[in-house]
């Protein structure tokens, strides 16, 4: 995905101009920081959750012209449930991932045991968990989620670790949340915010790499 000249605004103030991102398949991106709302401004133009003046992205040779021709390119985890509660586990993955993907998820131990469940039989973490596996499962080229670790129970951590890696064979991930809670998640690079950079280590944007700082 190649994005471009993303200009931002809060009310009457401007709070992003002419950022450049490009990320690829095989990549996991983390973007942490303080504030919400610092994050959403960085990729709500992208994903269309943030109105922008001027929107440039392009994921593979084709640019999106319009936030509905991103269906099936890119996908972002919503903060509110999205999780049919009269619906089994087995028949949301499948509406959601197509049933290929769907039988593909279904082999994890910890989905296994759920997939005759309905959405109204599950506990808040367990649904959570879900709704991120089907999104990591789409047959989409970039995924953005967003604290997908609030809510989780702790069981699932390393098993989310372990599928994210093995479909970022596929696609690319963008992992947000605040610094130092991600850890278990990410690891190939991370992004932080301007602001938590300032207040916590002196200096603008950074980024990070393995153990590396890069200015």
């Amino acid at each position: 995905m190649l994005s471009d000249g993303r200009n931002s605004r809060l009310e009457v103030k401007q709070v992003l101009n002419d950022l450049f991102s490009r990320s690829r398949k095989g990549e996991i991106v983390g973007l942490a920081g303080g504030d919400g709302r610092e994050k959403k401004s960085l990729f709500g133009p992208t994903f269309g959750s943030l109105q922008a003046d001027r929107r440039f992205v392009k994921v593979g040779d084709s640019p999106l012209v319009r936030i509905f021709n991103s269906k099936m390119r890119v996908a972002c985890l919503p903060q509110t449930s999205f999780f049919q509660r009269n619906i089994k586990v087995s028949r949301m993955l499948t509406l959601v991932c197509g049933a290929k993907m769907a039988a593909q998820a279904a082999e994890s131990s910890f989905v296994k045991p759920l997939l005759e469940s309905k959405g109204y039989q599950l506990t808040d973490g367990q649904r959570r968990f879900l709704e991120i596996v089907m999104l990591v499962y789409l047959n989409v080229h970039l995924v953005l989620l967003e604290d997908p670790l609030v809510g989780i129970d702790p069981q699932y951590r390393d098993e989310l670790k372990r599928i994210i890696e093995e479909q970022s064979k596929e696609k690319c991930f963008f992992v947000s949340g605040e610094y130092g809670g991600m850890a278990d998640i990410l690891t190939k690079e991370m992004w932080i915010t301007e602001r938590f950079a300032q207040e916590s280590f002196g200096t603008s944007m950074i980024q990070l790499w393995g153990n590396s700082l890069v200015l």
